[in-house]
């Protein structure tokens, strides 16, 4: 509306990019997140793979020593994998509802500003309302008095 200014405007405008870079950064930490997630999963599979690899090897007719020794070995790297990418996934995660809630208090913090905003612009519409309707009323004063002096007038010099 024209004529109205909210004093806290450059704070809003602040508030509001707060909330903007904040949600770019949650979506790159939940992206870290989704793709900490895919590799973990991806960790799992190997080791379920190579636990049916071992399993094929004790079922053959000849034990190959070597060969249980090497995937025994592989599983056991897998395994250390596993676990790092595991305090991976749950670091990443605690990030990601960390930042969600400093944007839930960004958002909040704007809302307030927004509401403070919407009431000081009800209050300067109410304010020009009033004006405009004193204005109103003293032109109709204005112009009765006028009409009245006028009819007098008229009344006198009969």
């Amino acid at each position: 509306m024209a004529g109205f200014k909210f004093s806290l405007e450059p704070v809003l405008a602040y508030r509001e990019s707060v909330v903007e870079l904040l949600q770019m950064e949650l979506a790159t930490l939940e992206q870290e997140a989704r793709q900490a997630r895919a590799m973990r999963d991806d960790l799992i599979a190997e080791m379920e793979q190579s636990k049916t690899d071992l399993q094929d090897l004790f079922h053959r007719d000849r034990l190959d020593v070597d060969a249980v020794t090497r995937v025994e070995l592989y599983r056991q790297g897998l395994s250390v994998r596993l676990q790092q990418q595991q305090a991976v996934v749950a670091d990443l995660e605690a990030q990601v509802a960390g930042k969600r809630e400093e944007l839930l208090k960004a958002q909040q913090d704007r809302e307030v500003l927004e509401e403070l905003k919407r009431r000081q612009l009800r209050h300067f519409k109410q304010r020009v309302e009033q004006a405009e309707a004193r204005l109103i009323d003293e032109s109709a004063i204005a112009g009765f008095n006028r009409h009245r002096r006028g009819n007098s007038d008229v009344d006198g010099s009969s």
